[in-house]
């Protein structure tokens, strides 16, 4: 089982270091997410750039900071209005924004009261996207979960949410 939490996190984290591929860009993404509620102090981490990397200015490794949950789902709702994306891009983020809101954080009674081929519609458009946005990249181990397991492990248990924090997991099946 995964945490649903930590899916989240990875999956954001992932979404963002896509996008930051100039110091410019990450300026940006810092200055716009500052102005968001509860955001006045969000900063990137950078690795300390070493004398090779003086000539190469726009080259950047961004280290995202740790985000919480409540972050991460400002950035799912607003990431996509508040920049320049390329359609597809755009619709990942919605698509991993659908997915969390409606599938991954929602409850039993809501999981069981929506159509299963939505959800598989959504991860297939998701896979299409990622694919199509970011040639050759390789994807996490959170993405891979969710786009080709989470039909069957939501039909299986009724809801992943109960398992956030993932000690839920073990009370709940190992008591």
């Amino acid at each position: 089982m995964f945490c649903p939490l930590h899916a989240k996190l990875r999956i954001v984290s992932n979404l963002l270091k896509y996008f930051l591929k100039t110091r410019s860009s990450i300026e940006e993404v810092e200055t716009k997410l500052r102005s968001l509620p509860g955001n006045s102090n969000f900063k990137f981490r950078q690795k300390e750039a070493s004398i090779e990397d003086e000539n190469q200015f726009d080259q950047s490794d961004v280290e995202v900071p740790f985000l919480n949950g409540s972050q991460c789902n400002l950035l799912l709702k607003e990431f996509p209005r508040l920049f320049s994306l390329s359609q597809a891009v755009r619709d990942i983020w919605r698509l991993v924004q659908y997915l969390f809101q409606n599938w991954i954080d929602a409850s039993e009674k809501k999981v069981s009261a929506q159509r299963f081929s939505d959800l598989e519609t959504a991860l297939k458009r998701l896979s299409q996207l990622l694919k199509r946005a970011y040639p050759g990249q390789m994807f996490g181990y959170y993405f891979h979960i969710i786009i080709c397991h989470l039909p069957d492990v939501l039909q299986k248990y009724g809801s992943v949410s109960q398992f956030s924090n993932q000690g839920l997991f073990f009370e709940r099946f190992f008591k």
